[in-house]
């Protein structure tokens, strides 16, 4: 391990100093660190970049002048054109959201990083599992980008509710099929966070790498032999009453215990982190492809960190791109750290004012008190991006959340959808034909063929 990496492994422990130190003592060993330059970032905003990353990148390189360049039109899908915004501005980093970057690296115009992966054994190694092949199926089969952070989701699971009725806890679900079978073994067996019976059929299948289009003329493709499985498999578990959607779906319900398991992502594990104690929960993978055993696609990048072929400063580009992704890692790391730091402190006054106080029902109240407190307070925290998607050099990799995180990211990924969102009618008529069909008023099969012959007609629209 290089000397600025110990350091920044080593610098986290101290846990009670600021959070920014970490990053702000490494320092470069590179000589182009050291060598006065200009490098243009290609950000949303100045204010922006300053939100995610501080001045931590101006401190890492004290002799660089940092220049962002707002491309705010790029991250929020207004530019309708990104090859020609990469064109007409001068950028030696840039970073791009999902659609963008595929538009981008398909047009050529970035750098493929291959060679410098390479180069970096140390870094390539430090990805979470299956990120890197990620990136490369963004971008066609090169890393064009690479992933500074992502989101994802995973199965939630009460492990005393299942101890309580005498079920094991499974290793993995091999498919859908298996999750809602499970679920219906349970009163209340799987919540989701989906507003109707549509989102979460659509939400199965983009996890297993169904579309709803045609790739080629762009038409829907809504009564196939694998959607119908799915409606069906739906209409069970809804059926059953053990399955819950509806936008009700308070991931509060899961914390209480009122439910065996959960489709959770990354907001919900942080509220699942900070009800450590009164929950015995552990995570599973998604399910997954039933046509591609042990692969989904519920990997979902935040961005891409690249540069660009007309990049004057590749070489620095290089430097900063490699640091910032170490430092979201490392920061979400250290974060992590001082916030179970500052808990097990907390539970330590807990439990002096325990001994000291002579009625228990005080002493209760007083650390149910403590608890909301110390909640409250890891609120006002920074805005956090996703998942990191290098592992932190200072973590070891064995606590709760690290194994959670590994759920998420475990599964390796299925090439991304290329999908326009869906117009609100076609929502509509879907959840309409759907809870038709579990009123028993018509069979799935008829209604999912009847919706088909609407978009054939060209009742619905093509969004």
């Amino acid at each position: 391990m290089n000397v600025k990496r110990l350091f920044r492994a080593v610098a986290p422990l101290f846990l009670l100093m600021p959070l920014a130190l970490p990053a702000g003592c490494r320092s470069s060993d590179s000589r182009i660190g050291k060598e006065p330059l200009t490098l243009r970032i290609g950000y949303s905003s100045a204010a922006e970049f300053g939100r995610r990353y501080a001045d931590r990148l101006s401190r890492e390189f004290p002799e660089w002048t940092i220049e962002i360049v707002p491309s705010g039109g790029l991250l929020s899908g207004r530019e309708p054109n990104p090859a020609g915004w990469l064109r007409e501005h001068s950028v030696d980093l840039i970073y791009l959201p999902p659609a963008s970057f595929r538009t981008v690296a398909g047009r050529g115009l970035l750098l493929d990083l291959e060679a410098r992966l390479e180069a970096d054994p140390e870094l390539s190694a430090s990805f979470r599992p299956n990120l890197l092949e990620l990136s490369r199926l963004y971008g066609n089969g090169r890393p064009y980008g690479l992933i500074p952070s992502f989101y994802g989701e995973a199965v939630a699971v009460n492990r005393r509710t299942f101890e309580e009725n005498g079920i094991l806890v499974p290793d993995r679900f091999d498919g859908w099929a298996d999750l809602v079978m499970l679920a219906r073994r349970f009163d209340r067996g799987l919540l989701t966070p989906y507003e109707g019976p549509f989102d979460w059929i659509r939400g199965m299948g983009d996890s297993i790498g169904l579309s709803l289009r045609d790739e080629e003329d762009g038409s829907y493709e809504l009564d196939t032999p694998a959607w119908r499985r799915l409606w069906l498999l739906a209409a069970r578990g809804l059926l059953s009453g053990s399955v819950r959607v509806g936008g009700d779906g308070d991931l509060s319900s899961f914390a209480n215990g009122d439910y065996a398991m959960a489709l959770v992502g990354f907001q919900e594990l942080e509220r699942l982190k900070n009800a450590d104690g009164e929950l015995d929960w552990t995570v599973l993978p998604l399910p997954s492809d039933f046509r591609s055993p042990g692969r989904s696609s519920r990997i979902v990048p935040d961005g891409f960190l690249s540069i660009p072929r007309s990049s004057a400063q590749p070489d620095a580009a290089w430097e900063a791109l490699s640091f910032l992704l170490e430092d979201e890692a490392d920061r979400q790391a250290a974060e992590r750290k001082a916030d179970d730091a500052k808990s097990e402190m907390e539970n330590e006054m807990e439990n002096e004012m325990e001994n000291e106080m002579e009625n228990e029902s005080e002493s209760v109240s007083e650390s149910v008190s403590g608890s909301v407190s110390g909640s409250e307070s890891r609120t006002d925290g920074p805005v956090s991006f996703g998942f990191p998607s290098l592992r932190p050099v200072s973590a070891l990799g064995t606590d709760r959340w690290s194994r959670a995180v590994e759920a998420v990211a475990g599964r390796p990924p299925l090439p991304p959808l290329d999908e326009k969102p869906l117009p609100d009618s076609l929502r509509e008529e879907a959840d309409k034909a759907f809870r038709l069909a579990v009123e028993r008023s018509i069979p799935v099969e008829a209604a999912l063929r009847n919706l088909q012959a609407e978009a054939d007609e060209g009742k619905l629209p093509p969004g």
